[in-house]
């Protein structure tokens, strides 16, 4: 690959570098300046005097202008009298949508009140004029006119042009293409500096001391151009913009040849209008050490690695059989009878879950939904469950098995839960098989060692054990490594005996072999039996 590129699919509605299509709204100081003191992007801004008591603000004519379903309007916007300002709730700062200066909608945006707002310069703003907007003047039939109001309060004159817009788009993508060891990998970093340039100030991840601030949908590769992507110690910060759809947020790998790995990210937010939407089921991913906080859904797939990182009071987690090791969910508040993470793939997880931890938040709801691709037999080692119900069948049950049929067995090594291990099942059979031991059965070919595929093997219990003497805990034949095993949970070490056999037609004829011994109810029992051929 080359040099990271950064690009992005924003279209400057006005880039406010010239007076030409601006009008000032509200009435009184009604002059507009070509400010050249301040502004964010290219060489000026349009600023307006300063007025108190009263709302006034800056609209701008761009004509027949089509947004794309899901996109949103970014503006810049600077008030440098925060202080008088109203609050939000009240209309302290508006944006303004519409079909003229006297048809347009309202956006509460900002106030006095705001988060940081003492300290606020310049803010990127999104808007999605689809949404309910806070008011509404005349009847806007389009979104051709674009602008701020301003509603300051006091008395008296303020010096100067406080009032200032720059550069209007509409879009949301930030995509992210190549990146190597030789010319630098991809970063977020790198892709703040080069968005935050006076030429483009983009304002979709804007670099802010100790981190960046996110909004829209951060594209990582294209299709048939992958990134190589890597960073570490970063904290992203997610703008509360009230007036986006739910999924407007998105971060999103593209390209199965891309390559993203994050150390110690942190990705949190503001607000809970947009919670931000993870993609990275595509591709390579390695995520060490991250930390999610109120995110949208998270979907992994199967070899993706995010070990040691947490997710708290996100969406839900669909784990697609990636390596999560070590990590935790906390705080999932999805609908009822919904559960923190999905895992629905036809293999067992064992591996893949140790060592998580689920803690329920205040909704009903589950640990784990296994679907009904993923296996008949399942092992979880050293999790911890936090929370759940302890009975079976409800909401709030530990588990959700979603097959209707057959038998699901879980094997619970090490795990712990402050309730019981309970289930909900759409129709399956569960069985909680709690700290198993494995008895394992090898059978030889006592002369040459080479495996024995076939050989019936027949292991029941004997006297003096938990189990009914009589009782069958292997039977059936060896497999492709000559081996054949059972799993299960015992009070006590249980004695055995047993037989193995094989013959094959036509073929060798080998004699029984005799198993005797002790299954420990700690480490379990494993012997190999080598069959002698019956010449």
């Amino acid at each position: 690959m080359a040099a990271p590129i950064y690009t992005t699919d924003l279209v400057d509605i006005t880039t406010a570098e010239t007076l030409t299509g601006w009008s000032a709204l509200g009435g009184g100081a009604a002059a507009l300046s070509d400010e050249t003191d301040y502004y964010i992007q290219g060489n000026q801004c349009v600023s307006k005097a300063g007025f108190t008591a009263t709302e006034k603000g800056i609209i701008f004519s761009a004509g027949a202008t089509t947004i794309t379903a899901g996109d949103a309007v970014y503006l810049w916007a600077k008030q440098n009298n925060r202080n008088l300002m109203d609050t939000q709730a009240l209309g302290g700062t508006q944006f303004v949508v519409g079909s003229g200066t006297n048809a347009y909608d309202h956006y509460y945006i900002d106030g006095s009140d705001s988060e940081g707002s003492a300290l606020a310069g310049w803010r990127i703003y999104a808007v999605d004029p689809t949404t309910t907007p806070s008011t509404t003047t005349g009847n806007p039939n389009a979104t051709d006119f674009f602008g701020v109001l301003w509603k300051i309060l006091g008395s008296g004159s303020l010096k100067g042009s406080p009032n200032g817009i720059d550069v209007i788009r509409h879009g949301r993508e930030l995509r992210i293409t190549d990146g190597d060891l030789a010319n630098g990998y991809a970063t977020f970093a790198g892709a703040a500096a080069f968005d935050a340039d006076t030429t483009r100030a983009w304002g979709l991840l804007t670099p802010i001391q100790g981190g960046n601030l996110f909004h829209g949908h951060l594209v990582l590769g294209q299709a048939g151009t992958p990134v190589d992507f890597r960073d570490s110690n970063r904290s992203i910060i997610v703008l509360d913009d009230t007036f986006l759809s739910s999924t407007f947020n998105e971060i999103s790998i593209v390209d199965a040849s891309s390559n993203v790995e994050w150390t110690g990210i942190t990705l949190s937010h503001l607000g809970t209008t947009s919670p931000t939407v993870l993609n990275l089921n595509v591709g390579t991913f390695v995520g060490r050490n991250c930390r999610f906080s109120r995110a949208g859904i998270t979907t992994f797939s199967s070899g993706q690695i995010c070990t040691g990182s947490a997710w708290e009071v996100c969406g839900q987690v669909v784990a697609g059989g990636a390596i999560l090791t070590n990590s935790s969910i906390s705080g999932y508040e999805g609908t009822a009878n919904t559960s923190s993470m999905l895992y629905n793939v036809a293999a067992d997880p064992d591996g893949e879950l140790d060592g998580m931890s689920f803690e329920k938040g205040t909704a009903a709801t589950h640990s784990i939904e296994f679907g009904t691709t993923s296996p008949l037999t399942m092992t979880l080692r050293n999790c911890d469950f936090i929370g759940y119900n302890a009975s079976n069948n409800v909401n709030d049950s530990l588990f959700h098995i979603k097959r209707t049929t057959g038998t699901v067995t879980i094997n619970l090594v090490g795990c712990s839960t402050d309730t019981a291990f309970s289930y909900r099942t759409d129709g399956a059979t569960v069985v909680f098989v709690i700290d198993p031991v494995t008895t394992l059965i090898k059978v030889v070919d006592a002369t040459t060692k080479a495996n024995l595929v076939g050989a019936r093997v027949l292991i029941q219990a004997a006297a003096g054990g938990p189990l009914t003497a009589g009782d069958t805990i292997i039977s059936g034949a060896t497999d492709a490594n000559g081996e054949i095993t059972d799993s299960r949970t015992l009070a006590a070490n249980q004695p055995i005996t047993g037989r193995v056999r094989l013959s094959t037609t036509p073929g060798d004829l080998y004699k029984t072999g005799d198993v005797v011994g002790t299954i420990n109810s700690l480490s379990g029992f494993s012997t190999t039996v080598q069959l002698i051929p019956d010449e």
